[in-house]
């Protein structure tokens, strides 16, 4: 059974989006946000389970810790975010 193929937002919907979201409440949060689905390629469950991992805090940047469900039996994937 094959999946769906996810649609892939347009250099110019980035921009407009990102526009967009300098206007809203609180901007940096919904920057980032929108930064891990698109760039990233997370999910907003995965986004909404994020965890920060303070004791691996490195000098080139913060690591995420992103919980996979136990269904699957997958270990948890860590996102390393860069400067």
């Amino acid at each position: 059974m094959a999946g769906k193929q996810a649609k892939v937002l347009t250099d110019a919907q980035v921009k407009t989006l990102l526009r967009h979201i300098e206007d809203s409440r609180y901007p940096v949060r919904n920057r980032v946000i929108a930064l891990l689905s698109i760039k990233a390629g997370l999910r907003a469950k995965e986004i909404a389970g994020l965890d920060v991992l303070p004791r691996w805090r490195q000098k080139e940047g913060v690591t995420l810790a992103v919980p996979r469900n136990n269904r699957d039996h997958q270990a948890d994937r860590y996102l390393l975010l860069s400067r």
